[in-house]
């Protein structure tokens, strides 16, 4: 999906679950498996949900949200159509929806982890997960 060949119309406010629904082609996903593809219906919804975790509940005046209702109803598998096309757009919004979802987590991450200056060993121990440890009966780890 380039950002370049945006053709947005928009007056479609609405969404049509069915015209997802009806998208093919796919397997299901199980974990370990790279190669199989999960409902488009599925990636869609993902899609939404970044989108709202990112622009808030207002994400369906956005552009993107458009964008995507739009190809996902475009390339909804017909008689006529060659299933290839709806495979590479399907694996495309897959790779899209990663991308969404790994950038909300590095960015998690960041605030979690993002130096705040100077942390004392105890901080620095208890950021991680773990504990200093102790001298039973304050015999040289007592502090000063």
């Amino acid at each position: 999906m380039l950002w370049r060949e945006m053709n947005v119309d928009n007056g479609s406010a609405g969404f049509d679950w069915e015209c997802l629904a009806a998208l093919s082609c796919s397997t299901s996903v199980h974990r370990g498996e790279m190669a199989s593809l999960s409902s488009p219906l599925r990636v869609c919804r993902g899609i939404f949900k970044e989108l709202r975790a990112i622009q808030g509940p207002s994400y369906k005046q956005s552009l993107v949200y458009n964008y995507v209702i739009d190809q996902f109803r475009k390339n909804k598998v017909t008689g006529e159509r060659y299933c290839r096309a709806q495979q590479e757009a399907h694996h495309a919004s897959l790779t899209y929806l990663c991308l969404l979802t790994s950038t909300r987590n590095h960015l998690a991450l960041y605030n979690l982890y993002h130096g705040k200056g100077e942390l004392s060993s105890e901080e620095v121990a208890g950021l991680v997960g773990l504990r200093l440890p102790t001298q039973p009966g304050g015999k040289g780890w007592e502090k000063k």
